[in-house]
């Protein structure tokens, strides 16, 4: 379609009052023509819904009702979505940089996926890899991934995962092979704040790793992670 927008931007946020006025901010400052920007609330109680209305012109659709969790609406929200491609910019998350040029590209090529990287609050900067690195730990932060529509459409986020999700919907698209492209540009900042970098979710990772590539690399995983955390120590 002649109107379709190049990227729909989709933020997800419950509760979080003291994050997302940071997350919108960083999105008015790159909003664009060529950017659709949709907002949904899980039914916020903490005032969380007064800062959307304070944003809501450049917000091109939104709505607050409950829903089964994040990926659940993100799941909504890209089936909302009218973009060439999707990125998920959630509460807590900011914008730095939309790569214009190479989202056309992508398109016109018919990438599937274009990943650029992401600046993490701990100074680290996290870059994107589609390597089999990918079936041990996630190589692609989704705050970076700028997914194609349709894939997201064919590939939904499985709500079965309540934290792991998104490194779920990276194996399975590994899977299959699709056609990614990678920049250098960093697109977004990211907090290691979150409840996926917590030890406590690492059941669900390691069941996500199990499910697409079986056992054996389940314990090649919990083997990384225990070398990584020995050298952490080592660090200190």
């Amino acid at each position: 379609m002649k109107d379709t927008p190049l990227l729909t931007i989709i933020t997800v946020v419950r509760n979080a009052v003291n994050e997302i006025e940071a997350t919108f901010q960083s999105i008015a400052a790159l909003k664009k023509p060529w950017v659709e920007y949709v907002v949904l609330d899980g039914g916020s109680t903490d005032g969380t819904q007064n800062i959307i209305r304070k944003y809501q012109h450049i917000i091109d659709y939104w709505h607050s009702q409950a829903d089964a969790g994040i990926y659940d609406a993100m799941n909504q929200a890209a089936a909302l979505a009218r973009g060439n491609y999707v990125l998920n910019i959630n509460a807590g998350d900011e914008l730095l940089h939309l790569p214009y040029e190479a989202l056309c590209q992508a398109r016109d090529c018919g990438t599937d996926l274009l990943a650029g990287r992401v600046v993490t609050d701990t100074r680290e900067c996290l870059s994107p890899k589609w390597k089999a690195a990918l079936k041990v730990y996630n190589t692609l932060p989704h705050q970076g991934a700028f997914y194609r529509r349709l894939l997201l459409l064919t590939y939904p986020y499985d709500l079965s995962f309540r934290v792991f999700a998104d490194y779920d919907l990276n194996q399975r698209l590994y899977k299959v092979q699709i056609k990614v492209a990678i920049t250098s540009d960093v697109i977004a900042f990211h907090s290691m704040q979150g409840i996926s970098n917590s030890s406590s979710n690492a059941a669900e990772l390691f069941h996500v790793i199990e499910k697409n590539f079986g056992t054996w690399y389940r314990w090649r995983a919990w083997l990384h992670f225990k070398w990584m955390g020995i050298k952490h120590k080592l660090s200190l």
